[in-house]
C-alpha cells in the first residue's frame, strides 16, 4: 500500500515539475518568426534593415468590384436601359456592371470619407495618428485611391468627371494627390489593361506607419481593428444593397487568422 502511494506521489511530483514549463509557453503569432529561423541570413538582414531604417509600412487595402445588375435590385422587378446606366454622367455614361459608374464611385467615396474620420476604441486614434505622412506628422497621409486625384466628393468632380478620370490615369503627374507623389493608375484601377475606364475594380491602399516601438505598433493595430470592423459591416450590409462586392486586408489580418487557428 505504501509502495503504491509512494509511486503515485513520485509520479505526481514528476508531472508537476514537468508542467512548470507551461509558465514559459507562448503561442507565436508573428508570421516572420513562425516561418523564418531567427538565425537565417534573411532574418538577420531584415533585423539590420529594421534597426537602421525602420520596418516596412503596414498596408491596408480594399478592392471594390461591381456585381452584375440583378432583378432584385429594382423595386419594380424590371431591368431597363435606364437602370443600366448612371443618370449623372451626362454624355459619358458607362455600363452599370463596370465599377466606374457615378453611383458606384459616389457610394464608395462616402465610405472612404468615413474611414478618413474613423476613430478607434478605446483610445480614439484616427488615420492621421497612425498613417505614413511623408512631410511629417499632421501632414497629408499616403492614401492611394482615385479620390487622391479628384477628391472624396463626386459633386466636386463635375459633369466631366469621366474625362478628368481618364486624364489623371493617363498623365498622373497632372493630378498630384495632397501627399505630393504621382500615383500609378495600376495601383488604383485594377484589371484595366490600359483601358482605364474599363477597370474591373477600384483599389484603395492606406499606408500606415510601422515602428520597432511596441506602443506605436499597438496604436496602429487598434486603428486597423476599427478599420476591419467598419469594412466587415460595409461588406455584410451596405455593399449588398449597392450591388457591390468588396475584399479587404489589414495589417493585422494574417495574425488574426493565425490566432484563430491557434
Amino acid at each position: 500500500m505504501w509502495s503504491t502511494a509512494l509511486t503515485f506521489g513520485i509520479a505526481a511530483l514528476v508531472i508537476a515539475l514537468l508542467n512548470i514549463g507551461w509558465k514559459f509557453f507562448k503561442v507565436e503569432t508573428d508570421p516572420v518568426r513562425l516561418w523564418v529561423s531567427p538565425t537565417s541570413e534573411s532574418a538577420l538582414q531584415k533585423t539590420y534593415f529594421d534597426e537602421n531604417f525602420g520596418p516596412f509600412y503596414r498596408a491596408q487595402q480594399v478592392f471594390v468590384m461591381a456585381l452584375p445588375p440583378s432583378l432584385g435590385q429594382f423595386a419594380d422587378g424590371q431591368v431597363t436601359s435606364d437602370n443600366l446606366t448612371s443618370s449623372s454622367a451626362n454624355n459619358h455614361d458607362l455600363p452599370a456592371n463596370d465599377v466606374l459608374t457615378y453611383d458606384n464611385l459616389d457610394w464608395w467615396l462616402q465610405h472612404e470619407k468615413a474611414i478618413s474620420q474613423l476613430k478607434s476604441e478605446p483610445n480614439g486614434y484616427s488615420l492621421q495618428d497612425v498613417c505614413f505622412a511623408p512631410a511629417g506628422p499632421g501632414t497629408p497621409c499616403v492614401v492611394q485611391s482615385v479620390s487622391a486625384w479628384l477628391g472624396t466628393d463626386m459633386e466636386q468632380w463635375g459633369d466631366d468627371w469621366v474625362s478628368q478620370l481618364e486624364d489623371c490615369a493617363t498623365t498622373p503627374s497632372n493630378c498630384l494627390p495632397d501627399f505630393g507623389q504621382p500615383i500609378d493608375p495600376k495601383l488604383v484601377l485594377g484589371g484595366a489593361k490600359g483601358d482605364w475606364l474599363k477597370a474591373k475594380s477600384l483599389v484603395i491602399t492606406w499606408v500606415v506607419g510601422n515602428s520597432l516601438d511596441k506602443e506605436q505598433v499597438a496604436k496602429a493595430e487598434e486603428w486597423e481593428t476599427a478599420l476591419e470592423k467598419y469594412l466587415r459591416n460595409v461588406e455584410q450590409n451596405s455593399a449588398r444593397d449597392a450591388n457591390i462586392k468588396i475584399a479587404y486586408s489589414t495589417g493585422i489580418s494574417l495574425e488574426q487568422e493565425l490566432n484563430k487557428v491557434s
